[in-house]
């Protein structure tokens, strides 16, 4: 096995869990706190007069997730294509792409 199947291996297991992370963010996170910000809508309604700052908090937490799972799949994907600058920031100083793995003494 060559150093950059290798790098292409463990760029793409990068990818793979900036993904995970991202799918997590959208399926776990950001349902949460969609919902908290439709029941402080809902409490906002029911009570006009009641001072409540919470909902532009929530919509700034709500930009953040989704600017966060934009960035990790766009992470993601430059992993997953490996392309010649993260070949040269996973492979060690010197070491060119095409030679083989040395054995391991042991």
């Amino acid at each position: 096995m060559s150093r950059r199947e290798i790098v292409l291996l463990v760029s793409r297991a990068i990818a793979i869990l900036q993904l995970i992370a991202a799918l997590l963010d959208a399926f776990l996170y950001l349902p949460q706190q969609a919902f908290y910000l439709s029941q402080q809508l809902h409490m906002r309604s029911l009570f006009p007069q009641a001072q409540n700052h919470l909902p532009p908090t929530i919509w700034i937490g709500i930009i953040i997730t989704v600017v966060r799972i934009v960035a990790l799949f766009i992470v993601a994907a430059i992993f997953w294509n490996c392309g010649p600058t993260i070949e040269r920031m996973l492979l060690p100083s010197g070491a060119t792409p095409e030679t083989p793995i040395e054995d391991i003494p042991e």
